[in-house]
Parts: structure tokens; sequence; C-alpha cells
């Protein structure tokens, strides 16, 4: 800096460029102007972005020509910053990390979620990235691959988490579902169409084939919770067959019950619309989107949850 302070050519130069110009005479304690060129370079030895403010003095000095002092190396734009990261930041000198986001992309061609998760790990850990938020929002994708077959079996565990802590309390839940290998998955698990004797071919005014004073309907009025699962593969007639049995059952102890939906009862749906549809044969694409879940009266009174 000092010999910046008296030599223009000198102000032209990097610190790291600095060596290729000037010579340091260890006799005088000064540098001065070499006379011929002799391969030489300079460099700055290595500092990790965890020792902070010397970190981007580093970096600045790669970058400023001519700095007289330290306030010259954090001046940018006539006007000193507060730190040499202020001045850092100031100056866009951010690298974008493209490399290192082009490397994961590669490496998802063949490599698990898991190894993903820990390639970029390992990433963060050796301090290479100048922006880790930037290069995870640019490759979370690759990373998170297997995120929606862990939550498929993480909603199993939450259903049966959910059972388990009504039973304790000894009350009384519904766990069915539109098919018989999603049935076996659930605690308790019935078809849908066998646990509340819904018809197999219902219309627009059926009711499920449900005696007042049966066992059944004294254990329905006891319900708390009816979750039903693969809901979106199923007729909206049948559960709108369903809305009209319960409201019928669960009258007797509340007359003003048939003006809310499925008599009261909290009914869980599950399932999504993107997996199957309702299937039915020799129909246009309008009919069976007619026949779906969110075309019913009742879609109105959900509160649908996305994963």
């Amino acid at each position: 800096m000092k010999c910046k302070q008296t030599n223009e050519d000198a102000r032209q130069l990097t610190y790291v460029e600095f060596p290729t110009k000037f010579v340091w005479n260890k006799d005088t304690k000064v540098w001065t102007a070499r006379k011929r060129f002799t391969g030489s370079i300079g460099r700055i030895h290595l500092v990790s972005p965890q020792a902070g403010e010397l970190f981007y003095l580093r970096i600045l000095l790669n970058k400023v020509k001519g700095p007289k002092s330290y306030e010259d190396i954090r001046t940018v734009g006539g006007k000193i910053c507060s730190t040499f990261k202020h001045a850092y930041y100031k100056m866009s000198l951010l690298d974008d990390d493209q490399e290192y986001i082009d490397g994961l992309k590669e490496a998802n061609h063949w490599g698990t979620s898991h190894f993903m998760r820990n390639f970029f790990a390992q990433l963060l850990m050796s301090e290479s990235l100048s922006r880790q938020i930037y290069v995870f929002e640019k490759s979370f994708r690759y990373l998170s691959v297997d995120i929606i077959q862990h939550w498929i079996l993480g909603k199993t565990f939450l259903w049966k988490t959910l059972s388990a802590a009504l039973r304790s309390k000894g009350q009384i839940f519904f766990n069915v579902a539109s098919s018989g290998i999603a049935a076996l998955l659930l605690p308790g698990g019935r078809i849908a169409h066998s646990r509340f004797a819904i018809p197999s071919n219902p219309h627009d005014v059926s009711f499920c084939t449900i005696l007042p004073n049966s066992n059944l309907a004294r254990l329905i009025q006891r319900a708390k919770l009816i979750i039903w699962d693969k809901a979106p593969m199923v007729n909206r007639i049948c559960f709108e067959t369903l809305d009209r049995s319960l409201c019928d059952i669960c009258r007797s102890i509340n007359p003003n019950i048939m003006e809310i939906p499925f008599g009261g009862k909290i009914v869980v749906f599950k399932g999504y619309f993107h997996q199957i549809l309702p299937v039915i044969t020799r129909k246009t694409r309008e009919q069976i989107v007619s026949a779906s879940l969110n075309s019913s009266y009742l879609w109105d009174h959900y509160f649908e949850a996305n994963s």
C-alpha cells in the first residue's frame, strides 16, 4: 500500500499481480520495479469462509486495483463500506456456484436421492459454496425425489397414530377405503361399501341399507371420526348416499342434524385426484369429471389439506 501511494504503475495492479511488476528488496525493505520479467507470480494463502472478514478481505485483494489503504479496499462507488463483507456484496462479487449445480444435476441421473443429499451435505462441509441457499433452491428437486414416497408411508403412520389415540380414549371411529388393498393398510380397515352397506349401483336418491335400530346404526351414532382412503376413485353419488344415510341415522340424537353434512360426523377423505378418477365405462371425459368427488354438492363443505 505504501508503494502504491507513490508509484502510479503500482496503482494499476491487484495484490496478486503486484509481484509480476515489482520485487521486494530485503535490505532496504521496499518494493522496487522489476527490470525484467522472470515469470514470478503472487498468491494469497487460503482462508476459510468461517474466518469472516479475513475471507472477504482475501477476495477483495484479488479484485481491487491500486488501494492505498484498507479504507480504499472497502470503497465502492466512492463510498466507504463499514465492513469488507459489505463491500464484497455491494461489488456483486458473488460466485454463481453453477459448476456445483451442474454437478448435482449430472449426479441425479445415476445417484439415488439419499446419495444426492449426502453429496450436498459434503459440499456444505467443504465450505466451497459461496451461496448455499441459492444452490439448494436450484437443486432441491434432485434432493427430494423420494420425499413423495416417504410421505405416502408418513401418512399411513399418521392415520395409525390417530386411530391409536382415539382407541386409547375409548372412542369409536371407522377406517374404510375404496379398495381392499388400501383397507388392509388401515387398523381395522374395511371396504367402504361393505362397512356402510352402500348400494352397488347407487342413484341420486339412494340410501345405505342400514336399519335405524341396528347395531351398526348405534355404532355410527357414537362414532367420532370416519377416515376414507382412496376417496377420489369413487363416484360422488356414493358419498352423497352416505351423507343422506348418516343424517337420517343421527337425526334421533339431534333433529337439526339434517342440515349438517354427514350428520355432523367428521369425515377425512384421503387420496390424490391425479392418481385415478371414478371408472365409468362408455362415458365421456366430462361425465367422468362430473362423477368425481369435487363435483358433489358436498365439496363446498370440505377443507382441503395439500401435502
